[in-house]
């Protein structure tokens, strides 16, 4: 956040080699990544790119049945 806590910052850190692209992922950071071919350009006349994006993975909850319950033996049986 800036000083005033009203608003993001960006940060960019170029990585050159793929040993240096190994981080960690965080959606709540809203980290993405930017890949770029800069020889390439596209129709503005800026490098081609697409963005990778982090995101929170599906949780699966478990049932709210045990294994004793009619609709669980019904199931399994």
């Amino acid at each position: 956040m800036n000083p005033h806590h009203s608003a993001y910052t960006i940060e960019q850190t170029l990585l050159r080699r793929e040993s240096e692209v190994q981080r960690t992922v965080n959606a709540s950071e809203s980290r993405f990544w930017r890949i770029i071919n800069p020889p390439k350009l596209n129709s503005l006349g800026r490098p081609t790119a697409y963005r990778v994006k982090a995101v929170r993975r599906l949780q699966v909850l478990k049932p709210h049945f045990s294994s004793g319950q009619l609709f669980s033996r019904r199931i399994s049986g």
